[in-house]
């Protein structure tokens, strides 16, 4: 389960600086246990900056030097800071009780919910984001909306609870292959497929991303198996178009140059097959090459997930 802290549930809901100060020290407990089961609790990276009363920013209501050490420990902890690698768009209509959360830590997991990912928050106590679940209502245009539901965490016995109960962290790139398989029933694997990644560091965020994308080609398998073709034109326009897209083809040089390194034989028929296509993950460059394009009727194969092919 990947967790998030809420900041808007610090944002103009405290009539002092003691009541805050009392709340984020909770909050700073339940993360400690979030840390015992080898997870950590993302946030944004102006976190520090957030006005938790007029004129004061979350960062100016420490007591004290340990305070103020454990706060910038976790925001500088690697992968702590989900906007390094947004998922969901600038510019989307995303609300929750009438609170436009766009841009913020709940639209981040609220966005991750929906794309196939574990996701939940967690909120300051005795504030009005005490509920659970949230309910998210995503709106692409007139025609495209979506309600996604969040779970929300404010007491440290509940939250535990769904961590005992959460699948376990990837620690391993063997691992990481174990969890892609049983996650993802719809995509179908050559036995080798992670192979190239043996002997390289285990990276966790890239492990994360590795299994967001996956979970992408698994929506966009599932959509068009139910004939969901409004689905199936929103996946390939969020995730296989533009700049920023997860999925691309190679480029006409790299399909010259890299043409042996992009060939790979088929599982079932030993064809040799090209496979241009592919999910990219920045730290470490690491790519997920798939059979493209995807149809209803045939399998989705992932071939190889390793470090990038088309280095120079």
């Amino acid at each position: 389960m990947e967790l998030y802290f809420n900041e808007l549930s610090g944002e103009n809901e405290f009539a002092s600086l003691e009541e805050f100060r009392n709340a984020f020290s909770a909050l700073m407990s339940m993360r400690n246990k979030v840390l015992r089961f080898g997870r950590i609790v993302r946030c944004k990276s102006d976190l520090s900056q957030s006005k938790v009363l007029p004129g004061t920013s979350l960062v100016a209501t420490f007591r004290n030097r340990d305070e103020k050490r454990a706060f910038f420990q976790w925001v500088s902890r690697y992968g702590a800071r989900w906007d390094v690698e947004q998922h969901h768009e600038y510019g989307e209509l995303m609300e929750e009780n009438g609170v436009v959360v766009t841009e913020s830590s709940v639209g981040e997991a609220a966005y991750r919910c929906h794309q196939g990912e574990l996701s939940g928050l967690l909120s300051l106590a005795t504030t009005s984001w005490e509920r659970a679940p949230l309910s998210i209502t995503w709106s692409r245009n007139a025609e495209s909306t979506s309600l996604i539901s969040v779970d929300n965490f404010w007491d440290t016995h509940v939250l535990v609870r769904a961590l005992e109960n959460a699948p376990r962290v990837v620690g391993s790139w063997t691992g990481l292959e174990e969890r892609a398989q049983q996650q993802f029933p719809a995509l179908s694997f050559a036995n080798n497929a992670f192979e190239a990644l043996n002997g390289h560091p285990f990276h966790p965020a890239a492990s994360r991303s590795i299994l967001a994308k996956l979970g992408v080609l698994q929506c966009l398998k599932e959509a068009l198996r139910e004939k969901q073709q409004a689905r199936v034109n929103e996946i390939l326009a969020q995730h296989f178009m533009g700049e920023k897209a997860w999925f691309s083809d190679s480029s006409v040089t790299e399909k010259r140059n890299f043409k042996q390194k992009l060939t790979f034989s088929h599982p079932e028929t030993g064809a040799e097959l090209f496979y241009p296509w592919h999910g990219k993950v920045k730290t470490p460059q690491i790519r997920i090459h798939f059979t493209y394009p995807v149809i209803d009727d045939s399998p989705l194969l992932i071939v190889y997930v390793g470090p990038k092919l088309t280095k120079r």
